[in-house]
């Protein structure tokens, strides 16, 4: 699979304040091959969003290991985490759905289906990952 539109869930504000990243159309590339089913987030983490294919697109952990303070900041985040890939841009995707369409790895409709997604616009690098970046205490000026 290749880009996705996320629903999000209550912590979608975590993220509004970094560019709105799950209010349509925000995209994120993404492959398939390993997953946190989402019937299996620890205890101490909160589902940040979900597609219609994969149920957990990413979780969050709080310094307080509960529910956070409202309104929720990046400065509260411990562990924030991802199903898709903010680092992959669509040269990363194209080598990555070759390579497995000749490894076998991927049948030919799934190859296909995810071309034809490739060069879809993605908000992985600038908006997830300046979320990242700040989460992490660094600029972005």
């Amino acid at each position: 699979d290749c880009v996705s539109p996320p629903h999000c869930t209550s912590h979608q504000n975590l993220f509004d304040q970094a560019s709105s990243l799950c209010l349509p159309p925000q995209t994120i590339q993404e492959m398939h091959r390993d997953h946190v089913p989402s019937d299996r987030i620890p205890h101490s983490f909160h589902l940040l969003g979900s597609t219609d294919i994969c149920a957990n697109q990413g979780m969050v952990r709080f310094h307080s290991g509960s529910d956070p303070v409202e309104p929720v900041s990046l400065d509260q985040v411990h562990v924030i985490t991802t199903q898709g890939h903010p680092e992959f841009d669509e040269p990363v995707v194209t080598s990555i759905i070759e390579a497995r369409a000749q490894s076998g790895a991927i049948d030919a409709e799934t190859a296909a289906e995810s071309k034809e997604r490739q060069y879809w616009p993605t908000h992985g690098i600038d908006v997830i990952g300046g979320v990242i970046w700040r989460i992490l205490g660094v600029s972005s000026s």
